[in-house]
């Protein structure tokens, strides 16, 4: 796919921004979701490209369709969502202090996330490999988003997961939690690395046991009640006509 994404380009060139980049592995099912953000609102009604402030460009880029999968080919000026092709949800994001867009698909498998626009246009190279019952998500060495994007300042990668981890490379884990802080400085010593355990899931993982725990005793507690209120009825009406 052509991806330079010019819009997102002008965004990055005409102020300083900050890229949260958030990843969710689920059993099979993985979840992406980008947020480029300027909280500095004295920059956003200057005049950036093409006569437009970065607030114009904002707006028309969460508006572009941006295609899932990097080897999807498709014109790159095309405004129209091609049937058949993915793409990322794009949602402007607009509040007193935070100005920018955010792309979102929680439609991968670990099959194909391998083809993430957005991580092959960090990462010359990324792989997501099975190998004796593990799981391999590696990248290149160097992030190259920062050479794209000259006004780029930091970019943040979240990662959890209910997979056990066996091995890592992040900046801080906090427990299923793994954040790599990448900046400019730093851009060429930037590989991602995570190595996952196939079948060996965390216990409790969001708390999905204490949420099924108190599922189910609701749904015990409202049968026990509906019971409850059955047999008093019953047994008033019984006795009602007893007294007859």
């Amino acid at each position: 796919m052509k991806k330079k994404l010019f819009l997102l380009i002008f965004l990055f060139l005409v102020t300083g921004c900050s890229a949260t980049y958030d990843i969710e592995i689920y059993n099979n099912t993985v979840k992406e979701d980008l947020e480029y953000i300027d909280s500095i609102p004295s920059n956003w009604d200057k005049e950036a490209q093409y006569g437009l402030t970065y607030r114009e460009l904002v707006v028309e880029s969460s508006n572009y369709p941006y295609p899932v999968f990097d080897s999807t080919v498709v014109d790159e000026n095309d405004m129209i969502k091609i049937e058949g092709v993915e793409y990322y949800d794009n949602n402007l994001i607009s509040d007193s202090n935070r100005l920018g867009q955010k792309l979102s698909y929680h439609q991968f498998t670990l099959d194909n996330f391998y083809d993430s626009s957005i991580v092959k246009k960090c990462y010359q190279y990324f792989s997501v490999l099975e190998e004796d019952n593990h799981i391999i998500l590696s990248t290149s060495l160097e992030n190259t988003c920062f050479d794209s994007y000259p006004s780029l300042d930091f970019i943040t990668v979240n990662l959890k997961t209910n997979h056990k981890v066996v091995s890592n490379n992040a900046d801080i884990v906090d427990g299923y939690h793994y954040t790599w802080n990448i900046s400019r400085a730093e851009k060429e010593d930037a590989a991602i690395l995570i190595t996952l355990e196939k079948d060996e899931y965390i216990f409790n993982y969001e708390n999905e046991f204490v949420k099924k725990v108190i599922y189910i005793a609701i749904i015990v507690g409202i049968i026990l009640v509906v019971s409850s209120l059955v047999y008093v009825y019953f047994k008033n009406k019984r006795k009602r006509l007893n007294e007859i």
